[in-house]
């Protein structure tokens, strides 16, 4: 009868074979992000991020880079939204937040935070989040993470007849925020208007010349459309939303023109 013969491994063996199928000693760093919920138009809310090293191996030299959201102005980089504190260990360079986290062990997490109120943008707010270090990261596609914030805006209901103050600025395409012309005072221009009741716009102060014409309607429960006409002909149409205290914000389109128009409509 055979006789079954065990051998011993040798201990070296073993520990090159657990090595091996281990794969190689790395970080793994991960950044998650919690983002505040239900805020509106120029309202604070706190952003917490999160990084984690999810490796075998301790990740030295951590930096965590915040991309904030940037306006469109120039010449200058801006941050789209007040920026009004951020945690010890981050610094703000331009429009972007440094955050130096040092070392991190595998199985550990650190986490910063900053608060920021956001305004009314026709185009998308996205931030950016970037977490490295000194060490080659076992897997770099978690090191990233991109989030778009959406403030909500205000219900605000207008009946006619009212007067507003229609404050303005104007410049190229990109420009999506009335914020970006508060950041430039100067450039902002200013008229009285009433909005009447049954939809007519009547420039108080300065008067428009002759051949003008204006139309506004209620055209959701947070949001008015106001279109300005020439000799019959519309020459510009503006879609506003409800930035809180009876206001509305938002960008003016022209017929055949690459400029646009940001304004802000208030009581």
């Amino acid at each position: 009868m055979n006789k079954l013969t065990i051998a011993a491994i040798p201990l070296f063996l073993v520990a090159f074979a657990s090595t091996a199928f281990a794969g190689p000693r790395a970080p793994d760093l991960e950044v998650n992000l919690s983002a505040p919920s239900g805020k509106y138009v120029y309202e604070t809310g706190t952003y917490e991020v999160t990084v984690s090293n999810n490796g075998n191996r301790t990740a030295d030299g951590v930096v965590l880079a915040i991309m904030l959201p940037e306006t469109a102005n120039s010449p200058g980089t801006h941050v789209m939204g007040a920026l009004s504190s951020y945690s010890g260990s981050c610094s703000q360079q331009d429009a972007v937040l440094v955050c130096s986290l040092g070392r991190l062990r595998k199985g550990k997490s650190t986490s910063v935070s900053f608060d920021i109120a956001l305004p009314l943008s026709s185009m998308p707010i996205v931030f950016g989040f970037d977490a490295s270090s000194n060490r080659a990261d076992g897997n770099p596609a978690d090191n990233t993470l991109s989030y778009t914030a959406t403030p909500l805006t205000y219900d605000t209901t207008v009946t006619g007849p009212v007067a507003m103050t229609q404050r303005h600025c104007s410049g190229s395409a990109e420009l999506s925020s009335f914020y970006e012309c508060e950041l430039s005072p100067s450039s902002i221009g200013m008229f009285q208007s009433i909005l009447e009741n049954g939809g007519a716009i009547t420039i108080t102060a300065p008067a428009l010349p002759p051949g003008y014409t204006g139309q506004w309607s209620q055209t959701g429960s947070d949001s008015i459309n106001v279109r300005y006409f020439y000799n019959g002909e519309q020459t510009g149409n503006l879609d506003a939303y409800g930035v809180g205290g009876g206001c509305f914000e938002g960008v003016m389109h022209f017929q055949n023109s690459s400029y646009v128009a940001v304004y802000e409509i208030c009581p």
